[in-house]
């Protein structure tokens, strides 16, 4: 999968009010550069917060979110 599809698909999880780490996008997207498709995202305008979180094991980790898009049923 490119980069372009990755930003896109990785963009709609963060609309629709996902909260990702670089795990996640691992997983979800294929994508080993979660920072550099944040980048990506940012660049192009978005405005996605960073949070560090603790695991379980003890270990702090980037967290990735925005304010979710509005669904109109």
């Amino acid at each position: 999968m490119n980069k372009e599809s990755q930003n896109k698909q990785i963009l709609s999880a963060l609309e629709n009010g996902q909260r990702l780490t670089a795990i996640d996008i691992l997983y979800q997207f294929q994508s080993l550069r979660a920072s550099g498709r944040i980048f990506d995202l940012r660049q192009q305008g978005h405005d996605i917060k960073t949070q560090m979180i603790s695991l379980g094991n003890g270990k702090r980790v980037a967290q990735y979110s925005m304010k979710p898009k509005k669904q109109f049923s």
